[in-house]
């Protein structure tokens, strides 16, 4: 399987090459907590065939607002980018009734936080495509 590597901030994605980048933005977020300092988000989203799609949020140094409510039915464990973390699956994300399985990362230096979100999936298909990520 080719692999086209993608880079988002700190983050080396490859993905197999029948992904194609379908959105992008980047974003000044001001902190409420802090005033006159912002958080950073650069946003990316990936489609394949099949309605498969892998979205990346990254956030420096951390997310300013939640995706709002999400409802886990399955979680486990799993290494992403060197990392133990959880990979949940969901019946209702970010507010709305969808199936998708995601995963956070947390990047030290500089200080961010990844999500790392799937919809069309199985929970080995999205292991298997965030097997070769790298901070």
């Amino acid at each position: 399987m080719a692999l086209v590597p993608w880079l988002i901030a700190h983050l080396l994605l490859p993905l197999p090459a029948d992904y194609k980048l379908v959105g992008t933005s980047s974003e000044e977020v001001p902190l409420a907590s802090l005033p006159g300092v912002s958080a950073h988000l650069e946003f990316r989203r990936w489609e394949a065939p099949g309605g498969r799609a892998l979205h990346v949020a990254y956030w420096q140094p951390r997310p300013t607002r939640d995706g709002g409510p999400m409802h886990i039915v399955a979680e486990w464990s799993a290494v992403v980018a060197g990392q133990r973390v959880r990979m949940y699956e969901t019946d209702y994300f970010m507010g709305r009734k969808q199936r998708v399985l995601v995963t956070y990362l947390r990047v030290a230096a500089p200080e961010a936080q990844v999500t790392l979100y799937a919809t069309g999936l199985s929970r080995a298909a999205f292991k298997t495509l965030l097997a070769y990520a790298q901070l």
